[in-house]
């Protein structure tokens, strides 16, 4: 089993600060677009932003969920009209049966892929690697989930997203 590793903290300049600081006081939840400007702007990965605010969220005592008060005495907290919609998340990734594949084949391997083996495995099916990341959390929930409800029952059953990639099959069509 190869060595977890890492990823090295993220360090921001000044200047970066600055600009996802303001952008902090102005919306403490922002939607998947704003995040993506952000990190245009301050030149790095959108998952690294994602990662700063939920961080900075933690440490300045937010409340959890956007519109929920802290304190209804203080009357803090965002206002109903500012809460973000689901018009600004990302949208779901879809992947292909190869991508499937090479994702569930290395899942068997290593259920906990280190950084190095999310960023190869990413580049190697071609998709961001938070979303690998993701998939990876996702599956191995899942997982568990299944070992929970059916102890005496295979856990790869049923996990392929509606697709048996084992027998060519998808949702009860054969596939040629």
């Amino acid at each position: 089993m190869p060595a977890k590793c890492r990823r090295s903290r993220t360090k921001f300049t000044e200047e970066q600060l600055k600009i996802l600081i303001d952008a902090f006081n102005q919306k403490p939840y922002p939607g998947y677009a704003a995040k993506k400007r952000l990190a245009l702007q301050v030149n790095t990965e959108e998952s690294r932003i994602q990662i700063w605010f939920q961080n900075r969220r933690a440490r300045h005592q937010f409340p959890k969920r956007p519109g929920e008060r802290l304190d209804a005495r203080q009357g803090r907290g965002p206002p109903a009209e500012q809460t973000p919609g689901r018009g600004d998340r990302r949208s779901r990734t879809s992947y292909t049966n190869s991508q499937l594949q090479t994702l569930i084949e290395e899942f068997k391997v290593n259920p906990y892929p280190g950084i190095d083996s999310r960023e190869k495995l990413a580049k190697e099916i071609g998709v961001p690697e938070s979303r690998v990341q993701v998939w990876f959390q996702n599956r191995r929930s899942r997982q568990n989930t299944q070992k929970e409800r059916e102890p005496g029952e295979a856990v790869d059953q049923g996990q392929n997203q509606g697709q048996d990639l084992r027998d060519g099959t998808v949702q009860g069509t054969a596939t040629t």
